[in-house]
């Protein structure tokens, strides 16, 4: 706990509180210490080929709701979507059966 001072034109007040840029490091470390693979709702972790033989590249197919496209109220008339692949971006965090540890830090091969 740090003292912070304010002082005014005649009077000098101290308070006991905690500074905010250490409340943002406890914060961060909280999060860190929580931190786990998340799996994305309606999607899935897919590999294209790439042009180089042995290249893989991870994408994220995600699967979209249905269409309303008319129809009546009691009887809706909905068109299926198809998926759309995006790049993923999560790394070592997008794999559900690795355990991530931010303090070791990736592995030398992946």
């Amino acid at each position: 706990m740090s003292k912070n001072i304010i002082a005014t034109s005649d009077i000098t007040v101290t308070t006991n509180t905690t500074s905010p840029r250490k409340a943002q490091r406890e914060a961060a470390q909280r999060f860190l210490d929580k931190l786990q693979n998340i799996n994305f709702p309606n999607s899935k972790r897919i590999y294209l080929t790439g042009y180089h033989y042995n290249t893989q590249v991870p994408m994220r197919e995600i699967q979209l709701s249905p269409t309303l496209v008319g129809g009546t109220k009691d009887k809706p008339l909905f068109v299926e979507n198809e998926a759309i692949p995006v790049y993923d971006t999560s790394g070592a965090y997008g794999y559900a059966d690795v355990t991530v540890d931010i303090k070791e830090g990736l592995k030398k091969c992946r």
